[in-house]
Formats: C-alpha cells, structure tokens, sequence
C-alpha cells in the first residue's frame, strides 16, 4: 500500500484534493470479518462490462488478503453506503504481476455477485491513452467521504508509467480512478512505489494491451 508521509503535505503550492460527496461508479473497498465491513483500505471502480459485475482496482491492495474477504462499497459517503455493499467473489491479476509483482502491471480485475453496474452505473477502460488532464477520486484511510482532485498527468517513464502532483491522496486511495471526459479511466493509482511514497506524487500504470488482455480475460469469464 502508498506511503503516508505526514511531512509532505501542505508544502506544495496549487493542487490540493478536496472531499466531496462522491460518484456512484466509485466506491471504498473494505476488509470484513464474519461478513460485514470493518475499515477501508483501498479504492476501486465499476468498468464496463458484459455482466456488470466488475470492479477495477490496483493489484496490490490483494496482498495479505483474498478476494473473498473483500466488500465494496460504491458511492460510499459520510460513513453511508447508499448503494449497498458488494461481496468480491474473485479477482484477476497479470501474469507478471503474478511472477514478479512488476509495477508495470499494478492493476486487477474484481467481481462481484450480481450487477452493479445496473445500479451504479460504471466507466469505460480506455487504453493506449497518452497523459492528459483528469479528474481522480479516492478514498483516505479515516475519511468518511471520498476526496477528487483535477490533475495534469505527465510521463513518469514513457509507455509504463504516468505521474501526477498533487497532495490529498494517501493510504486508501491505491485503486483510485484517472477519469476523463467524465465517463472513463486511463489509469488508476498504484504502479511505481504502489502509487506513491507520499500523498503529494502519485503514480499509474500505463494502460496498454497487457491491461485490455486481462480485461477481456476478466470480462469473458464466467464468475
């Protein structure tokens, strides 16, 4: 999981993520014990999919933990779950991540039970995109609510990684969503450093054609 690296915030100038009331298609992933929810870790969000039952999250927020013992909750907010909660019944992770835990592919494909998608709505996956302006939404370890900011993204290595600066995103918000044009994602936080050694940089995978195989692996299989 990010670093949370108290001494970096508040001595940048300009960008500061802000909480605010959420998305629906967003949600805070949550451990759990005999069934219900206990404390949020991570992000994820609903992708567009055939059966409308799965989520997009950073790889290594499944490290220490199963899939099984994971709930999402979309739209999260002020401490409510106003979508209900969503029991993960599998995940899907690269090859290479599965090999070396390479930070080219800090990325997963999680499902769920039934149709979220239905309910919440969802984004698109969007692959092959070069670094552009987004909007990316999160969620803080302790916060009630979720925290968004827009950014510029930039290389941080060329055709593997992308970067952005901007404080306002520590533990919990590995797996938050880069959005643009409103309605899908080009990456997501986690990649170089599981997304950050400090809640003032943060990292995404690059999202090329190891990311759309995985999702067409994910998105063709039955749960």
């Amino acid at each position: 999981m990010r670093g949370f690296n108290t001494g970096k915030v508040g001595t940048m100038s300009g960008c500061s993520a802000a909480q605010f009331g959420g998305v629906p298609y967003v949600g805070a992933l949550f451990d759990s014990s005999n069934g219900q929810p206990t404390t949020h870790f991570a992000t994820a969000f609903v992708v567009a999919s055939k059966d409308g039952n799965m989520l997009m999250s950073a790889a290594h927020i499944l490290n220490g933990r199963s899939a099984s013992s994971i709930i999402f909750a979309p739209g999260y907010a002020n401490g409510q779950a106003p979508h209900n909660l969503w029991h993960v019944h599998k995940a899907y992770t690269d090859s290479a991540w599965q090999a070396n835990q390479s930070i080219d592919d800090d990325f997963c494909f999680l499902k769920v039970g039934a149709n979220v998608q239905g309910r919440v709505g969802s984004l698109n996956l969007l692959t092959g995109q070069h670094p552009q302006t987004c909007n990316v939404v999160g969620y803080p370890d302790g916060l009630t609510s979720p925290v968004q900011a827009t950014v510029q993204a930039v290389w941080y290595s060329a055709g593997h990684q992308l970067k952005f600066t901007c404080n306002g995103y520590p533990n919990g918000t590995s797996g938050s969503p880069w959005i643009i044009n409103g309605n899908s994602a080009y990456g997501l936080l986690g990649g170089y450093q599981q997304g950050g050694d400090t809640p003032s940089v943060s990292y995404s995978p690059y999202f090329g054609a190891n990311v759309r195989n995985l999702y067409d692996i994910a998105n063709g299989a039955f749960l």
